[in-house]
């Protein structure tokens, strides 16, 4: 059962979206619109009535006299699987992968047959590198990095350069030594200075990120491309990100492609999950779904679980295969095992949706916290709406904010939409209008179009910015080019009542047929309106009935009370 429930409204013109109270719908929270009375709509499995506060069959009059309802500010309460391809940028509902997040705690020298009694010394010096992989990993020995870390600077000071780079990720880390980023940045250029390619990858990715040393991408852009001259198949693929992101260089996707394609042929599989992206995106290559899911099936095959990630997301959307949702569970899950957080998010999702699992609320918070703590934002925003829908933990508005405010600024676009819509209508933290429009603006910056929608609502209405119908019209053009409904809705209103354009019911009608077809009831509802009007279109009240029920049984309550007007 959906309940839905209204302010109590005076008769107005052109609703206000201050007058409008927070509806769950389906999942989804819209802002309502102008009634005469207070009403609660409960849907029965889409048997929909209307009723009075006290139970009598109140039928509230609907005023409009410039005809429709816009959708207001949006809070994104269930996004579904985060269905993007999320190898290495932003995209749909937010999904990062850092460039280098496939660095691993050591780095084995070429296989070396010994056991733990073998000795290592001067003479030697690999001998003591490889003992001190099997002590750091726990390979044939009990794991014990004190005598890791002390093998490891045997063989540095032997002049083993794999040592020299393993001893310099002990100090990054601070895994059996005090950390330091100065001293590993020294221990990798000693391994780069001494030949071995990986200790150039290495030190280019502390001068990108600052970790001992003064960020440089000029730096880390020419230790990469030393690197990946010198056969440092990992040297390649990050120089392939400077060129994608522009970091150190022209930023320019197409030369970003043959550097992930010869990591990939070199065997490196993260590079194959990038590259599976570029050609799955159409970025920099042209687009080819059936070669990234190809790439994807080599990555995942090979180890490389954002590579079982973005599989699975192939499988749970049917892009090249049929939709297979348990398949899509199975390789969530491999993922999220491997660990690969944006895998266990996923795969919260499809335990929230029963999708290819049966519904389990309680198992979705747990894998969407273990996404979060594990640094994946859409996983903080997922387990932020858990506490904000009260689904398998006690519903805590200030919770869902936190981790609403957690994702936004850890660079999830839609945590910053969800937040500003908290902020809009004071759920968990006190009513901020201007912080609402701070908040959306960042997230339609971020490319996340909801956000850009949300926003030429307050711009249209002055709420929280000054009114500009100009910018309103933008912004939700912007939206609905994007593929956002939601701004195509609020679009089409625009044309109905010329606000910011000139009046085009023609116009009008497309967009709201576009909004209904891509799933957002109240552009059925406000479809139905033209008909039953005439505008734009010939007057058909049979059509008229067919969109309001539609729009009301997909949870749209404005849908019903116009269903009930016209067919009492």
């Amino acid at each position: 059962m959906i309940e839905m429930k209204l302010n109590r409204l005076k008769l107005c013109g052109l609703c206000s979206l201050a007058g409008r109270s927070l509806v769950v719908v389906l999942g989804i929270s819209l802002a309502t619109g102008c009634l005469l009375s207070d009403v609660n709509v409960e849907n029965h499995d889409g048997d929909a009535g209307v009723t009075g506060d006290a139970g009598a069959a109140t039928i509230p009059t609907m005023l409009l006299p410039e005809g429709l309802m816009d959708a207001g500010p949006v809070l994104a309460l269930d996004s579904g699987p985060n269905l993007s391809e999320a190898a290495v940028v932003h995209t749909d509902s937010g999904v990062v992968l850092p460039s280098d997040g496939d660095r691993k705690p050591s780095v084995m020298v070429p296989p070396i047959q010994l056991d733990s009694t073998q000795g290592c010394d001067a003479a030697k010096p690999s001998m003591c590198t490889a003992l001190g992989v099997m002590y750091e990993t726990g390979v044939g020995v009990a794991m014990d990095n004190a005598k890791a870390f002390q093998l490891y600077t045997q063989a540095c000071n032997g002049g083993d350069m794999p040592g020299c780079l393993n001893l310099g990720v002990m100090y990054e880390n601070g895994s059996g030594v005090t950390k330091d980023g100065a001293k590993a940045a020294q221990l990798y250029a000693q391994a780069c200075t001494g030949g071995y390619m990986t200790g150039c990858t290495y030190l280019g990715l502390n001068y990108r990120h600052g970790i001992g040393v003064t960020v440089d991408n000029g730096k880390a852009v020419l230790l990469f491309t030393q690197a990946c001259n010198g056969g440092s198949m990992l040297g390649c693929k990050e120089l392939g990100w400077m060129y994608q992101e522009g970091l150190g260089v022209t930023k320019d996707a197409t030369k970003a492609v043959p550097f992930y394609a010869q990591a990939c042929t070199g065997g490196l599989m993260a590079a194959c999950t990038h590259l599976g992206f570029m050609y799955g995106t159409g970025l920099g290559v042209s687009k080819d779904v059936t070669k990234a899911f190809q790439l994807y099936t080599q990555a995942c095959t090979g180890g490389h679980m954002h590579g079982c990630t973005n599989l699975g997301l192939y499988y749970r959307t049917g892009r090249v295969v049929a939709v297979d949702n348990a398949k899509a569970v199975q390789l969530f899950t491999q993922a999220c095992s491997g660990g690969n957080m944006p895998g266990c998010s996923n795969l919260g999702q499809m335990y929230k949706a029963g999708l290819g699992v049966a519904v389990d609320n309680v198992k979705a918070v747990q894998l969407f916290t273990q996404a979060c703590s594990g640094g994946e934002m859409a996983g903080c925003r997922n387990l932020g709406t858990m506490y904000y829908s009260g689904l398998g933990v006690t519903k805590d508005y200030t919770k869902a904010a936190q981790l609403y405010a957690q994702a936004c600024t850890g660079g999830e676009p839609l945590g910053c939409t969800n937040l500003a819509t908290m902020y809009y209508e004071g759920l968990g933290v006190a009513v901020d209008k201007a912080r609402a429009a701070q908040l959306y603006t960042e997230a339609c910056t971020g490319g996340e179009l909801l956000g850009c929608s949300s926003l030429g609502t307050m711009y249209r209405d002055g709420v929280g910015v000054d009114m500009d119908n100009a910018k309103a019209l933008q912004l939700f053009t912007q939206a609905c080019d994007g593929g956002n409904m939601y701004g195509c809705d609020n679009l089409g209103w625009m044309y109905t009542n010329g606000r910011g354009v000139a009046v085009d019911h023609a116009k009008a009608v497309q967009l709201f047929t576009q909004a209904c077809d891509g799933g957002v009831m109240l552009g059925c509802n406000n479809l139905g309106w033209m008909y039953e009007k005439g505008l734009g279109v010939t007057v058909d009240s049979a059509r008229a009935v067919q969109l309001y029920t539609q729009a009301c049984n997909g949870g749209e309550m404005l849908g019903c009370v116009n269903q009930k007007r016209l067919v009492p």
